[in-house]
């Protein structure tokens, strides 16, 4: 009866150093390797450092099945709702243009802008040949104060896509009261921390995306 009472308690991570420890196991290796399962099995439950495995499918296992269903355009409408709450901070003096479909939704006035795109890879030449338009266009009227306009795009989107999905998914868990109802006090407090983090995620995405500007250079080319 004693041992079953104890599978139904969570281990402390020093118990099971102890029950796996071996002459040759380098013991800090452990950490990492609760940390791996926590974050992939199904059935893992844990909570302050304390693990044991169950029958009642944990978070992670309801992330899967909700980054699943997550639709490509709420991902795309997430990244450029970020994006936005990211580059309107700082100065007002510069205006902001966010994703551009034609030259003329940048206006041609003598004022500091910034235009950004989201989800195109800064160092390949295609991102460069969008820019040009909004410089001027020889065949048509040509752009006065196109040195007044600074251009930012991402260095690619995977990453960024990735931790757009994630975000989408648990706030699907967290806005489903049926399914918030079947998790424990201790779910419901990762559950939080998990959204929170996920959040943190994509904002680091972004701004590790986000690292290059573009200007006029001297041959009148971004």
């Amino acid at each position: 009866m004693a041992d079953k009472a104890k599978l139904k308690q969570r281990l402390p991570c020093p118990e099971i150093k102890t029950a796996v420890g071996e002459p040759d196991l380098i013991l800090a290796e452990v950490d990492s390797v609760l940390e791996g399962l926590s974050n992939t099995c199904f059935f893992l439950s844990w909570d302050r450092n304390r693990y044991r495995f169950s029958l009642r499918p944990n978070l992670n296992q309801m992330l899967v099945a909700r980054r699943g269903a997550v639709k490509q355009s709420s991902i795309d409408e997430c990244i450029r709702k970020e994006i936005e709450n990211l580059f309107k901070e700082g100065s007002k003096d510069i205006d902001r243009r966010y994703f551009p479909a034609r030259s003329n939704d940048v206006p041609d006035r003598p004022e500091l802008t910034l235009v950004s795109w989201a989800g195109l890879p800064a160092a390949m030449q295609p991102t460069v040949k969008l820019m040009e338009p909004f410089c001027g266009n020889p065949a048509r009227q040509a752009r006065t104060f196109k040195s007044a306009l600074i251009f930012a795009a991402p260095d690619g989107r995977g990453s960024i896509s990735d931790a757009a999905r994630n975000l989408l998914a648990w706030e699907d868990i967290d806005d489903d009261d049926e399914s918030k109802s079947r998790l424990d006090d201790q779910q419901k407090r990762q559950l939080t921390q998990s959204l929170g983090r996920a959040g943190k995620d994509l904002t680091e995405a972004l701004w590790r995306a986000y690292r290059r500007l573009f200007l006029l250079g001297k041959g009148q080319h971004p």
